[in-house]
């Protein structure tokens, strides 16, 4: 019997390990799933230099090997899926998850997000490419803020360095006008939690908007939802969507 293909992407200073519980559920949904650790955000990598058409090339990789797949991308992996997405027919559908901007243009940075992007400690790693940390008060404030305190503190030890150029190829895609209606020859669904302080969902339904979505907002949800209690439940939604976007194979059809 057939399954339907899902390919996770992770975002800025994050990995895998990030989505597994998304994967899990998936899974348990009857999915097969694939989880891609970007380039230079493995054990003892630099990303220094890399760029956001490096990471959609490790996306690429993955649809050579295994066909037509479903794109779930959480914030930067969001824009990256969304950049493949445009060229490749191979995309089915595209779940993105408090997506860090859209390639095509647009103010989209939110004001707290900017005002800590324009320090020096990241303006430095993105002026000359180098890797950059997130720094830990960033990391509690923005990304955890709605991850349990105990937790808090181990999560912080799980993130990794980002390229700055990668983090400035998305700041400058995000202070254009407009320059054209995406392509939205696959279904999109657009998420974001409601107390996500990074994506927030008065941006991120500008992103549905452009795609002639409309975002769905959950409650209780921050950022890293995966690391948070609701991440069962954000899961759940995901998949649901998944089922509905994209057709059973022909032969599963049957076989059912």
């Amino acid at each position: 019997m057939r399954q339907i293909k899902v390919l996770l992407i992770h975002g800025a200073w994050c990995t895998e390990k990030h989505l597994l519980v998304l994967a899990a559920v998936l899974r348990r949904a009857g999915f097969y799933v694939r989880l891609l650790t970007l380039r230079g955000h493995g054990p003892g990598e630099d990303p220094s230099g890399l760029s956001l058409e490096d990471y959609a090339e490790d996306v690429r990789k993955v649809l050579d090997e295994e066909g037509p797949m479903v794109l779930v991308g959480h914030s930067m992996g969001g824009f990256i899926a969304q950049m493949v997405a445009e060229q490749d027919s191979r995309v089915l559908a595209q779940a993105l998850l408090a997506p860090a901007g859209i390639p095509h243009g647009g103010f989209l940075l939110g004001w707290q997000l900017l005002l800590r992007i324009l320090h020096p400690h990241y303006w430095w790693g993105m002026m000359t490419g180098r890797a950059v940390r997130c720094a830990t008060r960033d990391l509690k404030a923005l990304l955890l803020n709605k991850v349990s305190v105990l937790r808090r503190e181990r999560e912080v030890l799980t993130f990794r360095p980002e390229s700055g150029r990668a983090l400035l190829e998305i700041a400058l895609a995000q202070i254009r006008f407009w320059e054209k209606r995406p392509k939205a020859r696959q279904r999109v669904l657009v998420l974001v939690g409601e107390a996500d302080k990074t994506m927030p969902p008065s941006l991120e339904r500008k992103i549905a908007r452009a795609y002639g979505r409309r975002a769905l907002v959950l409650r209780e949800t921050g950022h890293m939802p995966f690391s948070e209690p609701c991440g069962t439940r954000v899961a759940g939604h995901v998949a649901r969507w998944i089922k509905k976007a994209v057709p059973l194979p022909a032969q599963q059809q049957a076989a059912e």
